[in-house]
Order: C-alpha cells, then structure tokens, then sequence
C-alpha cells in the first residue's frame, strides 16, 4: 500500500492473510486494511521507507515476508494511540 494505494492489499494479499505489527496481529484483508486506515488516520503524514526485504515461497504455495521500515509520521490524528499529541 505503498503511495497510499490501500486497494494494493485486496490485490496482493489473500483474504486468510495473517499479519504481525508492532500493534499485534491482524487476520484477513478487511482487517488489515482497517488498521492501515487507523493508522494513516491517525499519522496523516506517514511516509513507509524500505530498509530490507526478506521472503520466502512462490506463487503457487504463496509468500511469506518480512519488511523492515522506517516510517517517520507525525501524530495529528486520534486512533489506537490516544488522542493527537502533534509529536513527531
């Protein structure tokens, strides 16, 4: 969902996918595209900057990955982390 194209999780992701983030585990597309609205909600400014790509797996029995990002955002919007503190 890179350049805020929310719609890219209903194309790569399948409906069963597990997902594991720093605000706990999600199952499923409308769940993860829940908590990137959430977060994108309450980080407007958000901007995701790719440090390393690990992954597994091929297009018949699917992928497994791991990314690891740097995501500077500023805390402008209410959402799982309490009201707006303007903090970076």
């Amino acid at each position: 969902w890179e350049g805020r194209a929310i719609g890219a999780i209903r194309r790569w992701y399948a409906d069963d996918c597990p997902m594991y983030t720093t605000s706990g585990p999600a199952a499923g597309v409308p769940a993860i595209v829940a908590g990137t609205l959430e977060t994108l909600n309450a980080f407007p400014d958000r901007r995701l900057l790719p440090e390393d790509v690990v992954w597994s797996g091929d297009d018949r029995a699917g992928f497994l990955s791991s990314h690891r990002i740097i995501a500077p955002a500023t805390h402008l919007g209410p959402g799982p982390f309490g009201p707006p503190t303007g903090r970076s």
